[in-house]
């Protein structure tokens, strides 16, 4: 589908999540009282984390709105190239430059691809869109893909 990212509802602090380091592991990893990062799952300590995306966003087009999530490839194309790590960063030396990365975001169009799944929590029903693919639009090609369907039906 065709969709433009146009709200940021996340928190600074929800942004992304502090993950284990190692390459292959993506679990959330806790802070410990010695300052080192501890992975459940690799069962080792870590000097730092490595911070992960978890955006939640609007994503609208002409027949509505709908609420998303996009994970580490799909932010950080969203994003502008950023990284969690350096948007966390910039957070804490320069909250103005921050926004002005959601802003910059904000209205670009993209062609995504999104995984919906339906869950039930608390006895109650409901819908979760992931966003597994997010390219921005281009333009070119896009009206190259329109022609020849024309050019295909004019010929019918």
């Amino acid at each position: 589908g065709y969709f433009t990212y146009a709200f940021k509802k996340d928190e600074p602090g929800r942004l992304s999540y502090p993950s284990c380091p190692k390459d292959d592991c993506k679990k959330k990893v806790s802070e410990e009282s010695d300052g080192t990062w501890k992975c459940e799952k690799c069962q080792q300590n870590y000097p730092a984390p490595n911070y992960r995306y978890i955006l939640s966003c609007t994503c609208v087009d002409h027949t509505g709105s709908l609420v998303c999530t996009a994970f580490q490839e799909s932010a950080i194309t969203i994003m502008n190239g950023m990284s969690a790590q350096s948007m966390k960063a910039l957070y804490d030396e320069d909250p103005a430059a921050y926004e002005r990365c959601f802003t910059e975001a904000f209205y670009v169009p993209y062609v995504i691809k999104a995984k919906v799944q339906s869950e039930v929590y608390n006895d109650e029903q409901r819908v979760k869109t992931q966003l597994v693919a997010v390219n921005r639009l281009d333009f070119k090609a896009e009206c190259d893909y329109l022609l020849e369907a024309i050019d295909t039906l004019m010929r019918m």
